[in-house]
């Protein structure tokens, strides 16, 4: 049975490099949302070089947003991540913090819980898998052990990591 960073890849169209021109890092594009009209993964090659990325950035960083795709392809685990992130009141202040400042920052404008299941915490799970990866720019500063998480949801991202499979990192 194939692991589970394969599975989160299996079928998904990454696009070619230099192919993506957004404003943000990277993209993952379901459903309706795909200009393709299937899974999408789109990294910003420009930003990445010119912020000093390392020479796996790509590589690592397909996968990482390959962690937005958990819902579909292991929805029983993603359930109960969720739910424990969600019963984690550290958890929950830090992602109401988090969301005010995208307000404030950059004009969030959907409904806390639609941006928290989109957005936020594909990107925590992504963030604690690769939290200090030396080949990501935006994940230099985040320190697995400094985030505001209660020890059942930490205990739960760890066995998910390992699941992952962090070898070669």
């Amino acid at each position: 049975m194939p692991g589970l960073k394969e599975r989160l890849l299996r079928d998904v169209y990454v696009a070619p490099p230099g192919s993506y021109k957004g404003a943000a890092w990277a993209e993952t594009y379901t459903g309706e949302d795909s200009p393709i009209g299937r899974d999408m993964i789109a990294i910003n090659d420009r930003k990445f070089i010119e912020s000093g990325a390392g020479p796996r950035y790509r590589e690592k960083m397909i996968a990482f947003e390959s962690l937005h795709r958990l819902k579909d392809k292991a929805p029983a685990m993603h359930k109960d991540l969720f739910e424990t992130a969600m019963k984690d009141p550290k958890y929950r202040q830090w992602a109401r913090e988090s969301y005010e400042w995208e307000k404030e920052n950059r004009g969030e404008t959907r409904p806390f819980a639609k941006w928290h299941r989109v957005s936020r915490f594909d990107q925590v799970v992504s963030g604690y898998i690769f939290a200090g990866d030396p080949d990501i720019p935006s994940m230099k500063n985040w320190k697995r052990e400094d985030l505001p998480i209660g020890r059942q949801l930490r205990s739960k991202l760890e066995k998910l990591r390992h699941q992952f499979d962090d070898k070669g990192r």
